[in-house]
């Protein structure tokens, strides 16, 4: 094009008709929603089939556009965007298959749990029997010592043995019952010790076996997943879920369990010593029973939906730390702070309403446990002449405690399946379609010097997804071996989707031939070990050099150290190969990480290399460095190179 003026947008405006037309003719078709096809002879030519983003390009009047440059223009403005996909939310109950991927992943199975629930069962029993035998024991000091009118009062007049028994009898009547007591109370302290330690141990080797599953099954995601998802819903999983298993989840099955015995142990004694109680027990059952499914299914949609609303916090706290210097040139500060704001609203909201169905159940809860409390006490009281006035009052006792116990056991049942949602929604990445399956025969196996370096496109055709269009179609290169080949186009081109297809990144369509081997036909990991690349935006590991050199160890220091001499980059520090790189390689510079990245690509010698715009970003002295490094060292290599200049 050909500069017709330079100035301010003021001194533009007075000094240059072409800019002051194209300034009101752009305003007017914006406020107007239309778009303008004719123009006087001092307005820019516009065609109205192109998109409005690609017509301004020239004040200039042109007659005539160019044919091929408006198809090519159409066919990047007709490119598909990468969408962000809808974070996917399951309704109604959680499913069996999920506690037992929950169940089978602490490696105890099913006969494991079993045993441990055996253990809670004997313990609460023996907890119960210490308490029943400390009753007998202190109704057996109140017959020995106590007076025959509280006797009449609270059982029967029946003449006991232990009034008759002489001094000694009676001595050897209480060490027994001490000993009895003691063992039972030590048997009861040893199961809880034992049962909690088993019991917190295979909760965390669970908790730490799904985030190994989890992260091992992100590793090996298609490259489409995290072009549709946002970084805040894979942070939200690994963050807030893994901790709620591991904490949360973890607490709420021990007590729910340990509860379940206790108050089930309970129910039975109760039942046992008074059967008129029987009634009572089953009402409250029934009617709780009935609370809870009205509960239930509401509050897990609502934990759901709360752990959906924490996605948008931490995609959109990742984007302002990322964005900062954007954020701060632009004076946007506030207007971050209000969707930051917003997005806490739209989670607080569907917190508050989760903590008010809470509340909504412990009252009714405790409604129908007080009344059952109150029968109870009404029963005793027609019926405690015929009852030692020790199982009277472990009566009275566990059915006060059992008004706290059986609204914690309603209310555990419900928090047990909302933490479970955390390990459905760790369970949904667990079973992401992985870019190779690992059950994957008949691959080809490669000769020892594979590849040489010669590169067939035959009738490719590639995409991102099975739902998108195609980028690349009927693509004909053949490659020779150590040729050096230049990639160059316009922005949205296909360059880079043309290296993505060597690397198997998406969906092929046709064939790729390194050597005469089909790439679909072998593994991904040995296609990608045996191909280097040079990436345009380094990519450093918080690690130190000499990981990120060789991070599998399979090169000694004398070659590394001849690496990084080849491309002349010298670590600052005494530390040497073991200097620590920060986050993202932020205490390098970009021709630092850059030179970095191409020691790496010198040191596993192999015979393709890829270079993805590796000087756009660098200084000309760096640039130079690189481009030497390359012509010296991959005189042998067949070397692809994306260039926009």
């Amino acid at each position: 094009g050909i500069q017709v003026a330079t100035g301010t947008y003021t001194e533009l405006l007075r000094s240059c008709p072409a800019f002051t037309q194209w300034t009101e003719t752009t305003t007017l078709r914006l406020r107007s929603g239309s778009t303008v096809t004719t123009t006087s002879s001092s307005q820019l030519s516009l065609s109205s089939v192109v998109p409005e983003y690609l017509t301004q390009f020239s004040l200039l009047q042109t007659d005539k556009v160019n044919d091929e440059e408006e198809n090519l223009l159409l066919a990047l403005a007709d490119k598909p965007i990468q969408k962000e996909t809808i974070e996917s939310k399951r309704t109604g109950s959680i499913d069996l298959n999920v506690l037992m991927r929950y169940i089978r992943a602490g490696g105890c199975g099913i006969f494991g749990l079993l045993c441990l629930f055996a253990m809670f069962a004997v313990s609460s029993v023996t907890t119960l029997l210490a308490n029943w035998w400390l009753g007998r024991w202190s109704n057996s000091e109140r017959i020995r010592y106590g007076s025959t009118n509280i006797m009449s009062n609270c059982s029967s007049m029946e003449q006991s043995p232990i009034t008759n028994m002489s001094n000694e009898e009676w001595l050897k009547e209480r060490d027994k019952n001490f000993y009895v007591l003691f063992g039972l109370s030590s048997l009861s302290v040893i199961l809880l010790f034992i049962r909690t330690m088993i019991y917190f141990l295979s909760c965390h080797i669970t908790a730490r076996s799904l985030h190994n599953q989890m992260f091992n099954s992100l590793l090996r995601a298609p490259v489409f997943f995290f072009d549709t998802n946002p970084i805040g819903r894979v942070v939200n999983r690994f963050s807030k879920d893994i901790s709620s298993i591991d904490e949360k989840l973890s607490d709420v099955t021990y007590h729910f369990v340990d509860l379940l015995f206790g108050v089930s142990s309970i129910a039975i004694f109760i039942a046992f010593v008074q059967p008129l109680s029987l009634i009572s027990i089953v009402l409250v059952a029934f009617i709780t029973g009935r609370v809870r499914r009205m509960f239930a299914p509401a509050v897990q949609d609502i934990k759901r939906l709360e752990s959906l609303g924490r996605s948008p916090i931490y995609s959109h706290l990742s984007s302002s730390i990322q964005g900062i210097p954007m954020i701060r040139s632009y004076g946007a500060q506030q207007t971050c702070i209000q969707e930051f704001s917003h997005c806490l609203d739209q989670h607080t909201r569907v917190y508050s309403i989760m903590l008010a169905m809470n509340r909504w159940s412990a009252m009714r809860i405790e409604c129908i446990v007080s009344a059952f409390v109150s029968f109870l006490a009404f029963s005793i009281l027609l019926t405690h002449r015929n009852l030692p006035i020790s199982d009277l009052s472990l009566i009275l006792a566990y059915s006060f405690t059992l008004l706290g116990s059986v609204q914690w056991i309603i209310r555990l049942t419900v928090d047990v399946m909302m933490q479970m949602t955390n390990v459905e929604r760790v369970i949904e990445y667990i079973d992401l379609q992985p870019e190779e399956s690992p059950n994957v025969k008949n691959l080809r196996s490669l000769p020892p010097q594979w590849p040489i370096g010669g590169i067939v496109f035959d009738n490719l055709s590639f995409r991102y997804s099975s739902t998108s269009s195609w980028v690349l179609t009927n693509i004909n290169i053949s490659i020779q071996p150590n040729e050096k080949i230049g990639i160059v186009g316009r922005t949205g081109a296909g360059k880079s989707s043309l290296i993505q297809s060597i690397f198997r990144m998406a969906e092929l369509n046709g064939r790729i031939l390194i050597d005469n081997v089909d790439t679909q036909q072998i593994s991904l990991y040995d296609l990608r070990r045996h191909i280097s690349i040079i990436p345009q935006n380094p990519v450093l590991f918080n690690d130190t050099i000499r990981i990120n050199l060789d991070p599998f160890g399979e090169y000694s220091d004398i070659e590394i150290w001849n690496a990084l001499d080849e491309v002349q980059f010298k670590p600052d520090t005494i530390d040497g190969l073991q200097q620590q790189v920060a986050e993202g390689g932020s205490n390098f510079s970009v021709g630092q990480r850059q030179l970095i990245c191409l020691a790496r690509a010198l040191l596993r010698k192999n015979k393709i290399l890829v270079i993805d715009e590796a000087t756009a970003n660098v200084d000309h002295r760096t640039d130079g460095l690189i481009q030497l490094a390359i012509r010296r060292k991959f005189v042998n290599c067949t070397v692809l190179t994306i260039a926009h200049r």
